[in-house]
């Protein structure tokens, strides 16, 4: 009897440590409360937009959906995270980054493990998520190898991976609901998605003396940043083309980006124009960095979500 309750206070404490490890890590590299309520508020935009496009829904199933397409972003953390393990834990020994590399790899397990469970009754969303895994991981462990003197390939297929897991949605809102939307039109709303993230993900660290997306400088980061803007732009005016959506989305959209792109060139560059790092750390911030534009962005998807389609 007293071994029987040795054994259960010793898996208590192992429980305990492991919930208190992820609530640290997600914490620290995946916040719920901002890359947590962004990637949810993004399912919520792309389902709703697709359910206003194809005229209905799945029904119960959209929770499903919503949880693992969060648990396909934080794979992504996780395989960045596997990535930069050794670079993370400059300084500790080679247990300990042993120890943090099989720490990643068993939640990077077990998140894998529950979207396939949770996808089981829905074979292609669950083959596109599975796709979308060993995309992103395939990527920096494989890819990068042989395409390390290439760097054009070897972004693009670096940028695939999220368009994958965004396009996750549809194949889940296609499966669930028996409807379906012509593929131009899935292409276009998946790219108007992928711009939101890309815009995001360009744009969140400039100003920081951190390391930088493909290490762009100030010049080559707003560049890019206009560009996905643009793109965005686009794939409003098309989608709203090739679906009878409101014409809201493309002219909201449009004044949108129109006005992101003119606020980002207003914006003054660092004195040294090749860091982002300003030179007076007094200086503050781009207030159009990170998530602003993606939020806007996606108060203008619900808009048209909720808004009657254009007739016939």
């Amino acid at each position: 009897m007293q071994q029987a309750r040795g054994a259960d206070g010793a898996l208590y404490r192992s429980l305990r440590d492991a919930t208190d490890s992820m609530s640290r890590y997600l914490a620290a590299r995946f916040p719920p409360r901002t890359h947590g309520i962004a990637v949810l508020a993004t399912f919520v935009c792309a389902y709703a937009l697709y359910c206003r496009a194809g005229g209905g829904g799945g029904g119960w199933t959209a929770p499903v959906g919503a949880v693992s397409f969060v648990l396909l972003f934080l794979q992504m953390r996780l395989i960045d995270d596997l990535d930069d393990c050794a670079s993370d834990a400059q300084g500790g020994s080679v247990d300990e980054v042993r120890r943090r590399r099989r720490a990643l790899l068993w939640a990077l397990a077990s998140v894998v493990a529950a979207v396939c469970a949770l996808n089981a009754p829905w074979p292609a969303a669950c083959a596109l998520a599975v796709v979308a895994v060993a995309l992103t991981a395939l990527t920096p462990f494989v890819l990068r190898r042989f395409l390390i003197s290439r760097r054009y390939l070897l972004g693009i297929a670096y940028e695939i991976g999220p368009a994958i897991v965004l396009l996750y949605v549809y194949a889940f809102w296609t499966e669930t609901s028996g409807r379906t939307l012509p593929l131009g039109a899935v292409v276009t709303a998946t790219v108007l998605l992928w711009t939101g993230y890309e815009f995001w993900k360009f744009s969140r660290k400039i100003g920081l003396a951190e390391f930088q997306p493909y290490g762009l400088s100030w010049g080559g980061a707003t560049v890019t940043l206009r560009v996905l803007l643009a793109a965005a732009a686009a794939a409003a005016v098309l989608l709203a083309v090739l679906t009878r959506v409101s014409p809201v989305l493309p002219l909201y959209t449009c004044v949108l980006c129109a006005a992101f792109a003119l606020w980002i060139a207003r914006e003054p560059a660092p004195a040294d124009p090749g860091r982002y790092a300003p030179v007076n750390p007094r200086v503050p911030l781009p207030r159009w960095r990170g998530l602003p534009f993606v939020a806007l962005l996606q108060a203008g998807i619900v808009l048209t979500a909720v808004l009657p389609l254009r007739p016939s």
